[in-house]
């Protein structure tokens, strides 16, 4: 079978890795300098850091492909944000990313690369990224992921979801946290971990469903948010398959296998496209969603209706 888009999914899982690593370094310290958007969801700088260092990848490696993303660079230029501009660009810089020509990105550079996921028209071909889905999580310490996907004539076809905080084997308590999952079109979805060895090749682990069919022992996950997720036809089902548990808040529902009703309604979805492909490529049709040319009313994004 042809891998015609390998190099993408590639590039896909560097740039997530890069991004996730930054994330981490955000968190572990971080300060209470938090931007709001306009939507009044807080920001944080490793927000803007993601999209910078996803941003810059794809533009190195596709220079042709637009970008959908959600930062906007302004934000970081107003008055009083200038610490903020200053702790992103440090974060950027840190990970070493120029270090083969000996020099730091300036902040107008790094601006650029923000700014470089304002794309605002729909094209046969384009990336989607959230650079951090699951703000909460984010803060808490708790399961975020960063999501990127490839579009190519309103079908995904790339898929990667970064999860810093997601242990490599759920059953150990001890086990390493972080993982990359990924899948591209007419492929099985793998896994491989967010740290490796640089000198090794790749560990890509398929990744499988359950064979397990008996509803009364299967663990049931859904959104911890209520405007992600029908919680009162989420218990209905629970009743139905007479499961011995209860639906399971998850603040990381995305990347996880779960019951999966959203609301019949209208949303940006950037975090969308990665998990949608890697249900299809874990063996699971989720409802249908269609990308539209111009998504009414919601701005920069990607429309899609969830049946």
């Amino acid at each position: 079978m042809s891998r015609h888009y390998e190099r993408e999914q590639s590039e896909a899982i560097q740039a997530v890795r890069q991004a996730a690593r930054l994330c981490l370094t955000v968190r572990a310290a971080l300060k209470p300098e938090v931007l709001d958007k306009r939507d009044k969801s807080p920001v944080t700088v490793a927000d803007f850091g993601s999209q910078a260092v996803i941003c810059r990848a794809l533009g190195i490696a596709f220079p042709d492909d637009p970008v959908i993303a959600e930062e906007d660079a302004e934000d970081l230029g107003r008055s009083g944000n200038t610490a903020v501009l200053d702790e992103v660009v440090g974060q950027v810089r840190a990970l070493g990313l120029d270090a083969d020509r000996n020099r730091n990105p300036t902040p107008a550079e790094v601006c650029g690369w923000i700014d470089r996921g304002g794309s605002s028209r729909y094209c046969d071909r384009f990336w989607t990224i959230d650079p951090i889905d699951g703000t909460k999580g984010f803060l808490r310490n708790e399961q975020y992921a960063v999501a990127l996907a490839l579009i190519v004539e309103g079908q995904v076809v790339v898929a990667a979801l970064s999860c810093p905080n997601l242990p490599i084997d759920s059953a150990s308590a001890a086990a390493s946290r972080g993982v990359i999952f990924a899948a591209m079109q007419g492929h099985g979805a793998i896994v491989v971990p967010l740290e490796q060895e640089e000198e090794c090749e790749p560990e890509f682990l398929p990744v499988q469903v359950s064979q397990r069919t008996d509803p009364a022992v299967l663990r049931f996950f859904e959104s911890v948010e209520s405007g992600h997720s029908a919680h009162g036809d989420a218990a209905l089902e629970v009743l139905r398959s007479r499961s011995r548990t209860v639906p399971s808040p998850c603040n990381q529902s995305r990347p996880m296998i779960t019951l999966g009703r959203v609301r019949p309604e209208r949303a940006k979805g950037r975090g969308v496209g990665s998990s949608a492909l890697l249900l299809v490529r874990h063996g699971i049709t989720p409802a249908p969603a269609r990308v539209l040319e111009e998504p009414p009313g919601h701005g920069r994004g990607i429309g899609h209706w969830w049946r």
